[in-house]
């Protein structure tokens, strides 16, 4: 026989008039005790069964009418300050920003880089009319080959010279049609028309789309503008930084041969930076919550819980059948792992070529291994044609890998578009396959194995990129 709550309409009475009474003045109220939680009074009729016994009855929130939300009084006041190069801006060489601590947190998310500048030939004359030269996608970003940040004095940053590639496939794998259509372009994102990365024609018969909306922006000299946030580790931490805590962001810039394509040739390109602002979101905290912080650092320090990433490149010389690196990441095993494979002359900086087509190079076979056990169940197979061939899995693995699998959530790279230069390998390797940002994942320790088949010896040397993400305190 069912079990059922038996209380009387009373009970709601008493529900509602509690709410009512409360003044906001002791642990009952929602400003201590937060959202209260309304368990059932069993006032179902037998005609109206529940589709469970133990599932019990209750209100819903639009008929708590006599409750109030809790009022923010932390953060006083917000304020965007922008802060100037220390020296001054010179092509190809670091742009350095100091930020002084004071009493006001800084709300790292919010950190943003302005830049404006001109694309000219290198002896400083304007780009002629209809010049086959615009910048590489994700420009903003593909400007800075490393980008150093110092909280204080530790580093809190990765001292690689791979940041270009962090910032694309962050962007590439996260973002969808939506924002790649509307606010990354205030970074010049627009996708490179899979099958037509080379392609540096700006006239009608050009195919690659995004090289010519580049090239709209920049032509005839025509000085350009970009914001955003930067791709750093420690720009995503949630927490604010904590008062009295400087900061310093060193931009070490890429090659003008790695950012810009031109169809043109003989020509050589300068990029002058015209202006460069780093604008930083400092938060004016309450009296009260700066003492009561001072004194719990007496106790413990500030913990920081952040997704650190690392972004390898191995070069892989021609004439190779296939690839086995081991020990990729130094022994820590990461809760997601990204494989990509680009021509070696196109990373170096090659003027005709497109360092971001992520070609798949004839492949055969994929596998991730720790300790010798397949991370993903089982080898992935692959069997390339010219118009395609069979490639699903790995196709899947953009959606399995990154969290947007059964989800109304992509990436805006199609089935046709992974063959033709998004050819990128994602595999979730969290213990239970549910990457959450609300949970840390255990810290596993093991050898992490990459193994890569070609359905033919390389052509040409290749830069293999391995993108790692990590939980760390």
């Amino acid at each position: 026989m069912n079990q059922r709550h038996t209380s009387s309409p009373e009970a709601y009475k008493l529900y509602y008039l509690n709410q009512a009474q409360q003044r906001g003045d002791g642990p009952s109220s929602p400003f201590f005790g937060g959202k209260l939680f309304q368990r059932g009074y069993g006032q179902l009729e037998d005609e109206i069964s529940l589709i469970h016994p133990k599932s019990y009855e209750c209100t819903i929130d639009e008929l708590d009418l006599f409750t109030i939300s809790p009022t923010q009084n932390s953060v006083l006041k917000k304020v965007d300050v922008e802060f100037r190069p220390l020296s001054t801006l010179n092509s190809n060489t670091p742009i350095e920003f100091s930020i002084p601590g004071n009493e006001d947190c800084i709300r790292l998310p919010h950190t943003q880089l302005y830049v404006a500048g001109t694309i000219k030939h290198k002896d400083g004359t304007a780009l002629e009319a209809n010049e086959r030269v615009a910048p590489v996608n994700n420009f903003l970003h593909s400007l800075w080959k490393q980008i150093d940040v110092f909280f204080g004095s530790p580093r809190v940053s990765n001292p690689t010279n791979t940041q270009s590639y962090k910032a694309y496939l962050e962007t590439v794998l996260n973002f969808g049609t939506g924002a790649k259509g509307s606010q990354l372009q205030t970074s010049m994102w627009n996708e490179d028309t899979a099958g037509s990365f080379d392609d540096t024609r700006v006239a009608a018969e050009g195919t690659n789309k995004g090289f010519k909306k580049r090239n709209d922006l920049i032509k005839e000299s025509t000085e350009f503008e970009m914001i955003a946030p930067l791709f750093v580790d420690a720009f995503t931490i949630r927490k604010y930084l904590l008062s009295f805590v400087g900061m310093k962001v060193k931009l070490i810039p890429s090659s003008p041969e790695f950012c810009l394509m031109s169809g043109a040739t003989g020509k050589e390109y300068v990029i002058n930076l015209t202006s460069a602002v780093l604008k930083v979101r400092k938060m004016e905290i309450a009296p009260h919550i700066i003492m009561a912080h001072e004194a719990a650092l007496m106790k413990s320090p500030a913990c920081y819980t952040i997704r650190r990433t690392e972004c390898k490149a191995f070069t892989i010389p021609g004439t190779t059948p296939s690839i086995t690196k081991d020990n990729v990441l130094d022994g820590q095993i990461p809760k997601r792992f990204v494989v990509g494979l680009v021509r070696a002359s196109a990373v170096n900086g090659h003027l005709k070529q497109n360092p971001f087509e992520f070609k798949l190079f004839g492949m055969s076979s994929i596998g991730v291994y720790i300790d010798d056990e397949h991370a993903g169940g089982k080898l992935m197979k692959l069997k390339l044609t010219a118009n395609g061939g069979h490639f699903i899995e790995a196709y899947q693995t953009l959606f399995t890998g990154t969290g947007k699998f059964r989800l109304d959530n992509g990436n805006s790279i199609t089935r046709s578009d992974y063959y033709q230069g998004y050819g990128l390998f994602v595999v979730d390797l969290t213990p239970d396959g549910c990457d959450s940002p609300e949970l840390l994942t255990l810290r596993q320790k093991g050898n992490l194995t990459l193994e890569i088949v070609f359905d033919r010896a390389l052509t040409e040397a290749i830069n293999l990129f391995c993108y790692a993400e990590f939980d760390n305190i």
